[in-house]
């Protein structure tokens, strides 16, 4: 039975890489690369009257083809305007991310990375990791996976996730509820008051973001320390 599920799961993450090189290789092809792709495909979901239904499958099916998730967070400001594009491009990244986060588990992937660094912050200090990975735009597939991969706690990753990914999306879909007309990158209107308010959110990103990793380096320290010590033995 063991040796069974482990052919099933051999087999599903063959499966993945062959059809996720598949897609990507026919991308090469296109003209425009994956951003003419994606664009045509946003603009037949924009004037489908399922639309949201069509751009929340997009997004489901995102973290296993590694498509960008800022365009389609940009769609949803252009469909539904600032206040329910928001709304809606919460809830549906967060599916997205949750998905990508249990695909590993699905796929019962293990991979022991080395220790250091990024790695070690998610092991010791899950929550403020992957928070301060949101808000520096650390790419989030990598968040997603890696999460999944080390078994980091579901809730910590989703909390931090929800909070930390709040700036970025209000960003984005601020550009697209500015955009006119049909649904096309280069139709964008700027707009000096969303320009100001992405510039007031990425400095208090930067600030919110150092501080986190100020705090996490002096707790990584202590526990380090602490280590050291009760690894020393005893004098008698």
């Amino acid at each position: 039975m063991h040796i069974a599920h482990g052919w099933v799961r051999y087999l599903g993450v063959a499966l993945w890489a062959a059809g996720l090189a598949v897609f990507w290789i026919r991308i090469r092809s296109w003209e425009g690369g994956i951003g003419a792709l994606l664009e045509s495909w946003l603009l037949a979901v924009t004037i489908s009257p399922l639309s949201g239904l069509w751009l929340f499958v997009i997004y489901l099916v995102r973290p296993v083809l590694f498509l960008p998730t800022t365009i389609l967070t940009v769609c949803s400001g252009y469909l539904f305007g600032p206040f329910w594009g928001f709304v809606y491009s919460f809830i549906a990244t967060l599916t997205s991310a949750s998905l990508a986060y249990f695909f590993p588990k699905l796929l019962s992937i293990r991979i022991v990375p080395p220790s250091v660094g990024f790695f070690q912050g998610l092991r010791e200090a899950a929550f403020e990791t992957v928070l301060c990975a949101r808000l520096v735009a650390v790419p989030g597939d990598f968040v997603n996976y890696a999460s999944g991969i080390l078994r980091v706690p579901f809730t910590a990753f989703f909390v931090a996730t929800a909070i930390g990914g709040l700036p970025s999306l209000l960003v984005a879909v601020l550009a697209g509820a500015s955009i006119e007309g049909d649904f096309r990158f280069g139709g964008f209107r700027l707009n000096i008051w969303y320009i100001l308010i992405s510039l007031v959110l990425l400095v208090g990103n930067l600030v919110v973001a150092r501080e986190i990793r100020r705090r996490q380096r002096i707790g990584l320290g202590k526990g380090c320390a602490k280590q050291k010590k009760s690894a020393q033995p005893e004098r008698v």
